[in-house]
């Protein structure tokens, strides 16, 4: 079973310090307790740390105009 409100990754180099570790979850890992992140501010912060232009219109091959994170905002640049 998962639990889609509440998961982890690893990421390494990019200017991450290793040993970083960034908000809490509850005692049932279902729910986060402190420092929530979106999935869209999540891809946004990696897009950042490539070099990526998070808020530049692009269109999927049926013409659909997106941006690449959804951005609401950039956590590597507040």
């Amino acid at each position: 079973d998962h639990h889609p409100a509440c998961f982890s990754t690893v990421l390494a180099g990019a200017g991450i310090r290793g040993g970083t570790t960034f908000g809490k979850s509850d005692k049932e890992a279902r729910r986060p307790a402190e420092d929530a992140v979106s999935v869209q501010d999540f891809n946004a912060t990696i897009g950042y740390a490539l070099g990526i232009d998070t808020q530049k219109i692009l269109h999927s091959p049926s013409g659909r105009p997106f941006r690449m994170a959804g951005a609401e905002r950039d956590l590597g640049n507040p």
